[in-house]
């Protein structure tokens, strides 16, 4: 399957889920959309150029810029959370290069998909990046009483 026929397959789907949402979705020239979901998640759906797969994707949590010991517990826990997908459910916690931003990100190959299994992916998406979420905003507030300058489990070299 080329990328023309995946994209005429994805785009179908994307049209059942708009019809039946009542919304207006639908990918623009670079083969992305993004869809709200439980009103405050959202979710981009991308079509993949190099093999028949939709890349969803959503944001979790910024990275601190002003705190290194916050920036390092949250990217320690999210890679805990990866270990083995058990949380993640087959997606991964990624950054987004150069944004300072964390993302679930998962891929659902279209050759065995369906517009109600898309729906069903994006559910499941929506959850578990609620619940990331939940998981990472513990590790966010325990930052504010970490001096990481005088504990010892960081050591941080001062340029």
């Amino acid at each position: 399957m080329d990328f023309f026929e995946a994209s005429k397959i994805a785009t179908s789907w994307i049209s059942e889920i708009s019809r039946a949402k009542s919304k207006d979705i639908k990918f623009d020239d670079d083969g992305i959309c993004s869809i709200l979901i439980n009103e405050d998640i959202t979710i981009v759906i991308e079509i993949a150029k190099d093999f028949p797969s939709l890349y969803l994707y959503g944001p979790l949590v910024s990275l601190p810029t002003d705190d290194t010991a916050a920036s390092f517990l949250l990217l320690s826990r999210a890679l805990e959370l990866n270990a083995f997908q058990g949380l993640t459910r087959g997606g991964a916690i990624a950054a987004i290069p150069g944004e300072g931003v964390l993302i679930f990100c998962q891929t659902m190959p279209i050759e065995s998909g369906s517009a109600e299994l898309l729906i069903k992916v994006l559910s499941d998406c929506a959850n578990t990046i609620e619940e990331i979420q939940a998981e990472l905003s513990d590790y966010k507030k325990l930052s504010k009483k970490i001096d990481g300058d005088n504990n010892p489990k960081f050591q941080f070299i001062k340029i």
